[in-house]
């Protein structure tokens, strides 16, 4: 959490960084229960309905990029990984386009 210029609690600051962990858990939750069409789907409208607010990229040109590349750099993981479901990967790397740099 991050503290006002005295090190004390600054209300705004604060607030907001516990609004984005609670979305980005919120998010990580529905991308984790992805399983089929349907709750890809479902994944898809909690993600357009969190756009732009909090996202490192802004422009969709952008947010495919980061994807691709978040997608690229966490392959062997997946791969090496138990769950192989295609569905909720592709939840987690476009869920990626809104962090990875």
């Amino acid at each position: 959490m991050a503290f006002g210029r005295l090190g004390g609690f600054d209300p705004l600051v604060d607030i907001e960084a516990l609004a984005n962990i609670r979305i980005m858990k919120d998010l990580d939750e529905v991308a984790g229960a992805v399983e089929d069409e349907q709750s890809f789907i479902a994944f898809l409208d909690a993600l357009a309905d969190d756009f732009p607010l909090r996202w490192e990229h802004c422009e969709v040109d952008s947010v495919f990029e980061a994807a691709a590349a978040w997608g690229e750099s966490s392959s062997p993981r997946w791969k090496a990984g138990g769950d192989q479901n295609p569905w909720r990967r592709c939840a987690q790397i476009l869920l990626g386009g809104k962090y990875y740099e």
